[in-house]
């Protein structure tokens, strides 16, 4: 395994996961801002909050990565949807232990009233947002090592960078919002 390309991966998995979760806190479908609970788990403050949490959250990204990068480096193949798609199982196993733990221990702990509410929507933000996490692990490090084994238009056959990310991270973001919106829908109905 080439600890750089993990770590380059890793980065680029925590920077899609940022913003996938802040597009449903901006989207006020759930409270997602896990830069800033995070980090004021540390600073028990909204102040510096963001820059605490964004500094935690790349270096868990960073050190995660080097453990689905490792996993993935056993894979015997040359296409890139298994990359993906152990990569996103992955990024599902991980985002449900956070989502249980965020569930079970982490709201009631917080020093901050406004992240000891979470619920279904955040913890489903939670395990998406660590699927595209996993996923685009997956296709980065399939990218780079791939690239190097057998060039990347064999690889890849004709499909680029910005092609993939858009598909992976579309599809799954498309995915949460309607499961959101249905779970919105029958909260609405139970009133």
């Amino acid at each position: 395994m080439d600890i750089t390309s993990a770590l380059y991966s890793g980065f680029l998995g925590a920077i899609s996961m940022f913003v996938f979760m802040e597009l449903i806190t901006l989207s006020k479908l759930a409270n997602a801002d896990m830069i800033r609970a995070v980090g004021s788990l540390i600073t028990k403050t909204e102040e510096h909050s963001f820059k605490v949490g964004m500094v935690l959250h790349l270096l868990a990204g960073l050190g995660f990565a080097l453990l689905y990068c490792y996993i993935l480096s056993f894979i015997g193949t040359s296409e890139v949807a298994v990359f993906i798609g152990v990569g996103a199982f992955g990024g599902f196993v991980h985002g449900l232990l956070v989502s249980y733990f965020i569930l079970t221990e982490g709201q009631n702990r917080h020093p901050l009233k406004k992240y000891q509410n979470a619920g279904f929507e955040v913890a489903l933000a939670h395990v998406v947002g660590h699927v595209i996490y996993g996923a685009v692990i997956g296709y980065t490090f399939a990218y780079q090592i791939l690239a190097e084994t057998a060039g990347a238009a064999a690889a890849f056959s004709g499909w680029n960078t910005y092609q993939i990310y858009m598909t992976v991270i579309g599809t799954l973001a498309l995915l949460t919002l309607v499961a959101l919106s249905i779970k919105n829908s029958f909260g609405r109905w139970n009133h």
